[in-house]
């Protein structure tokens, strides 16, 4: 689809419908983008490299090479039922009991060293299925291949990519990647079962990422189409400086009213009261523009709309994901912290 303009790709998600049809990404009518398989040999080709070249490059020397929060994530691999004891940990255990599970499937002691090997192995197993899954969502997005590798460069090409996952192995991030990858994966391509699934992974590894993707089991891809834009922005504004208002008055009341003090970790640079106010400034300034940018063009009928075109199976899906996971952690993460 190269020539396609913006509003044709609206229309492809979206529909023409004021709320957009039913459908989602289809592509089984449309020709292959040329010379993008070769793309993407080349891009999984690039990230087996880095992850090999990188796998023995310099590590963090933290806790024997555990790093900071890794020293934790290291005892949950070593005992998988401490993890229950503190619902924080609990929220980002899944890496762990993976790596658990693996050392335990290898046969490989539980000590620190083969910990780290493990971690540096699910980290560069998820870079390449990460890179791999890149070429599907391309093709669904019809994307040209100078778009595919700029997608590609975008996602890979950073430091949280290229470095963190081997430089400091024993984390979760890169499990939240990969997760969150997935999840617009199953959106855009209408797989409502496998994003159910990765919204359960979310909660025991990133659990802002399931808050985050639950819309979208409610409201797929071509559900909700965007709102018009020559709308009247009463209600964005009201949300938009609502929203600042609860994050000012959050802000005021924790460290003005009650005294609450703030402060730096351990070890680092001393906080600077003054600078906090230009953040706090800062952050309320972003907080109307980002909101009021997100909700341009819509209005209550809008809204009431929406609502009633929740979908009832991603609804259904999304309680049997979220709910048992939830009452998991209200059982069993009440215990003594780590």
């Amino acid at each position: 689809m190269q020539g396609d303009t913006t509003l044709d790709r609206y229309n492809i998600l979206y529909g023409d419908s004021p709320l957009g049809s039913e459908r989602h990404f289809d592509r089984s009518d449309k020709a292959p983008v040329a010379g993008a398989a070769r793309a993407h040999w080349l891009m999984l080709g690039i990230s087996a490299l880095a992850c090999a070249v990188l796998w023995n490059g310099e590590h963090v020397l933290v806790a024997g090479g555990l790093g900071w929060d890794g020293l934790t994530y290291g005892k949950i691999v070593m005992d998988p039922a401490m993890a229950l004891h503190d619902k924080y940990y609990l929220h980002r255990a899944l890496p762990s009991w993976i790596v658990y599970a693996g050392l335990r499937l290898f046969r490989r002691p539980l000590e620190t060293a083969q910990i780290i090997g493990g971690f540096l192995a699910l980290n560069s197993l998820l870079v390449l299925a990460t890179t791999a899954l890149w070429r599907p969502l391309a093709d669904t997005l019809q994307l040209s291949v100078r778009a595919r590798w700029l997608g590609f460069a975008g996602l890979f090409w950073n430091f949280a990519l290229l470095k963190m996952p081997f430089y400091y192995p024993v984390f979760t991030d890169t499990s939240a990647f990969a997760l969150g990858v997935l999840i617009v994966f199953a959106s855009l391509t209408g797989r409502q079962w496998l994003l159910a699934l990765a919204i359960l992974a979310c909660t025991f590894t990133w659990p802002l990422g399931s808050l985050l993707a639950a819309p979208l089991l409610l409201w797929p891809p071509g559900q909700a189409g965007p709102p018009p834009r020559d709308a009247p922005a009463l209600l964005p504004s009201l949300a938009a400086f609502g929203a600042a208002g609860a994050f000012l008055g959050w802000f005021v009341w924790m460290y003005v009213v009650r005294g609450q003090t703030i402060r730096a970790a351990a070890n680092t640079t001393p906080v600077v009261p003054g600078v906090v106010w230009i953040g706090i400034a800062a952050a309320v300034a972003y907080t109307i523009v980002s909101v009021r940018s997100v909700l341009a063009g819509v209005t209550l009928q809008y809204v009431g709309a929406a609502l009633r075109r929740i979908n009832v199976a991603g609804l259904g899906l999304l309680i049997a994901a979220m709910l048992p996971a939830r009452i998991i952690v209200a059982l069993w993460g009440e215990g003594q912290p780590i």
